[in-house]
């Protein structure tokens, strides 16, 4: 996470400097700022690199996967008291949870699932078919176990992780369906094979996603606010994912039946923040609009005071970002919609009363 946050702020930092200088091509005072900018956003960059280069290498890889995949089978056995049942294993899991289990510290599992994230982003083919049953039944058993991992991060880590396997969407796709997704890279056959055959996965995955997703609106951490949006996203991209293969959409139809009340919070809560994002987006158009509009009087914009040119230009980069992500994850939820709205029985939810008459007002409201 350091490594990405570090390469994200080197761009972001690029950025800046780009906007900086072509704003201000007659300050010599903001243009030499700005290149100054930019030759710490390169060297920032080039630290970056060297630590990825480092966590590249293939001996490290093989140790990471190795350990991790000991610690991943580990688990399960601690919680049902130190051996793996003969049947195999199922859920729900033995209540309460052991205390040899609840005391392990948190980052073990965080860790795991960072590393699990990076892997899934360089090189798939690092996790041989033993490892990935491991890790497919890790998230299995402890995804939706809320007595056994309490904090809805760490789970937010765990869905994380399952996300970086998930295929991406295409870069080449059609327009006109700006949601479709690509064939499944290679690498992560193995993986995907498991989410959509393994029976305990397909049994339990789209309900402890749907609980994440309600439970992740508190936490106690100070920016619980912000994680819950990308958590959310990474949920929906897994469940749009598994919404194509016919026993994940069975299990989807046995929650909406079977726990109505947790499916009407799910819905209701993606119907809050597809609101608070779009809201948030439209009120930011108007602004970027009314700086590039200054922008583009070059002889008013070169007129403004320098102080008054950096501060709009940090402004608008800001904007950017606020509509970049927001039409994001607004996306997400509007797939989400779409795709359970070709399913009668499921869709009806969004008819219940408890929520039809607020989904009336919010749509008439962007309308």
């Amino acid at each position: 996470d350091k490594v990405r946050n570090m390469m994200r702020s080197a761009r972001e930092w690029e950025r800046e400097a780009d906007l900086a200088m072509h704003g201000a091509s007659n300050d010599p005072m903001m243009s030499q700022r700005a290149r100054a900018m930019k030759l710490a956003a390169s060297r920032y960059k080039n630290i970056g690199i060297c630590f990825q280069a480092t966590l590249h290498q293939r001996e490290l890889l093989d140790d990471i996967v190795a350990y991790y995949s000991l610690m991943a089978a580990y688990f399960p056995r601690v919680a049902l008291g130190g051996a793996a049942p003969a049947s195999g294993f199922s859920l729900p899991l033995p209540s309460p949870a052991p205390k040899e289990f609840l005391s392990f510290p948190e980052y073990y599992v965080e860790n795991m699932c960072q590393a699990l994230s990076w892997i899934g982003r360089i090189n798939l083919q690092l996790l041989n078919p033993n490892a990935v049953e491991q890790f497919m039944l890790f998230f299995a058993l402890f995804l939706g176990s809320h007595d056994y991992v309490t904090n809805p991060y760490l789970r937010g880590k765990m869905v994380e992780a399952l996300s970086s396997y998930i295929p991406t969407e295409d870069e080449g796709m059609d327009e006109s369906n700006p949601w479709g997704r690509s064939h499944v890279p290679a690498g992560s056959q193995e993986v995907t094979a498991m989410i959509n055959a393994h029976p305990l996965v397909i049994q339990h995955l789209i309900k402890a996603l749907v609980l994440l997703f309600v439970e992740i609106e508190r936490t106690d951490r100070h920016n619980a606010f912000y994680e819950k949006f990308s958590t959310r996203y990474q949920i929906g991209e897994v469940m749009v994912y598994l919404w194509d293969h016919p026993g994940h959409r069975e299990a989807w139809k046995h929650v909406v039946e079977n726990d109505p009340k947790l499916y009407i919070r799910f819905v209701n809560m993606m119907i809050n923040d597809s609101q608070h994002l779009l809201q948030e987006a439209l009120e930011a158009l108007p602004e970027v609009r009314d700086i590039e509009s200054r922008m583009a009087d070059q002889e008013s914009w070169k007129r403004e005071p320098s102080s008054t040119r950096e501060e709009l230009l940090q402004q608008l980069e800001s904007h950017r970002r606020t509509l970049n992500s927001d039409f994001a994850l607004s996306a997400i939820y509007l797939k989400l919609m779409e795709i359970t709205s070709s399913d009668p029985s499921i869709c009806a939810r969004f008819f219940d009363v408890q929520i039809r008459d607020r989904q009336a007002r919010i749509l008439n409201f962007f309308l």
